[in-house]
């Protein structure tokens, strides 16, 4: 049954007890209405309840219940309900929620709560779609996908989803992907795919199967990547892992650890020598590259910065920078030979006590020799390393 216009001060009203079973093409409710359907216009003061499907507007002063679909605007202000499908936009002080799919626009002050998504939501806590998002999620608090997320999240403290395809991820703590492919992970604190493919992840600290990319963090790990991690430690499990015994011209004693990947690995070190007149050890901290030059030979250069002191642990400037180039030759399985020339910076404060008898004489020969504003002194020379490394 069909009419045009109805009035209602309560869900029965102009159509009698006949109200629930009719669609009316405009409907205005002083507290409530309850109709099978509406096809232009409802207004409710307090709620609207259509049995079966809506469409055009539907606005009402606490909440609207659509128990089939809703096509077109929904405006309340406490919550939206529908019981299979959303095409349009919603817009609610507290909550929307849809048993089916939104296709659309909805807008809620506390969560939206969802089937599929097709469309953007934009909550103030949180969205949660139980199976599929194609489309957007911003939320200040919370995204939640159940199966695949192929578009943009964004949460002020957490974004998850079980599968990622062409999936960004944007937070201030931590996104997770269960699995996926062409993944983007951007959060101040924690990044995790731990299956699938991860084009980019950038927060500090990156967890992730396989890179395609760059992984950009303080702390970086992957089972395999063919892409470049950057960070203060990334550890690749197909990549370089390296243990190095070397020496050089100042510290003749040292050993070393390489890890990341050939493009781009981190390099730590700690040795000690006989310096003037006094035991000198160092411990320092760099990055490098390598790439092939024959089956066998690799070229090499890094950049590395050690701090050099003299007995218990020196607390003035005492830095030695030294800039590598040179070759590595695989002489066996896991055992290869490293050596090439370096160039060396020492950054010393002239003004401490120990700089005269001891510090000043670190260079074994100056090809360059800077005095610095505040009594630092810069002084160059070239030197060589050459090391045994496994693995």
């Amino acid at each position: 049954m069909c009419t045009i216009f109805s009035v209602d001060l309560l869900p029965v009203g102009s159509n009698g007890i006949l109200s629930g079973n009719v669609y009316n093409d405009y409907s205005f409710n002083i507290l409530g209405g309850c109709s099978r359907g509406n096809r232009v216009l409802e207004v409710g003061g307090v709620f609207n309840v259509n049995r079966k499907s809506m469409k055009g507007l539907q606005a009402a002063g606490f909440f609207n219940v659509v128990g089939d679909s809703a096509d077109g605007v929904q405006l309340a202000g406490m919550f939206n309900i529908t019981g299979r499908r959303v095409s349009g936009m919603q817009a609610a002080g507290f909550m929307n929620l849809n048993m089916g799919k939104v296709e659309g626009i909805q807008a809620a002050g506390f969560a939206n709560v969802n089937g599929d998504v097709k469309g953007a939501s934009f909550a103030g806590f949180m969205n949660i779609t139980r199976h599929s998002l194609r489309g957007s999620a911003q939320a200040g608090m919370l995204n939640v996908v159940g199966d695949t997320l192929q578009g943009l999240e964004m949460a002020g403290f957490c974004n998850l989803a079980k599968y990622g395809k062409q999936a960004v991820q944007v937070s201030s703590f931590i996104n997770s992907v269960h699995s996926g492919t062409h993944i983007v992970q951007i959060s101040a604190m924690v990044n995790s795919a731990p299956q699938g493919t991860v084009l980019v992840q950038a927060g500090l600290f990156n967890l992730a199967d396989k890179v395609s990319g760059a992984q950009l963090g303080f702390f970086n790990y992957s089972n395999k990547s063919s892409g470049v991690p950057v960070g203060f430690l990334s550890i690749v499990k197909g990549g370089v892992h390296q243990f190095e015994i070397y020496g050089d011209e100042l510290f003749t004693g040292n050993i070393g650890f390489r890890t990341g990947v050939k493009a781009f690995h981190n390099i730590f070190s700690f040795g000690a020598g006989t310096g003037p007149g006094a035991r000198l050890w160092q411990f320092g901290y760099g990055a490098g590259t390598s790439f092939r030059m024959s089956k066998n030979i690799h070229g090499e250069a890094a950049v590395t910065v050690h701090h050099v002191s003299k007995g218990a642990f020196y607390h003035a400037t005492s830095e030695l920078f030294k800039f590598h180039l040179g070759a590595e030759v695989k002489l066996m399985d896991n055992v290869s030979l490293a050596f090439g020339p370096t160039y060396n910076l020492y950054w010393g404060d002239a003004l401490l006590p120990d700089y005269a008898g001891t510090y000043s004489k670190i260079a074994p020969y100056k090809i360059t020799h800077r005095d610095l504003p505040n009594q630092f002194i810069l002084d160059g020379w070239v030197g060589g390393r050459i090391a045994l490394r496994f693995l």
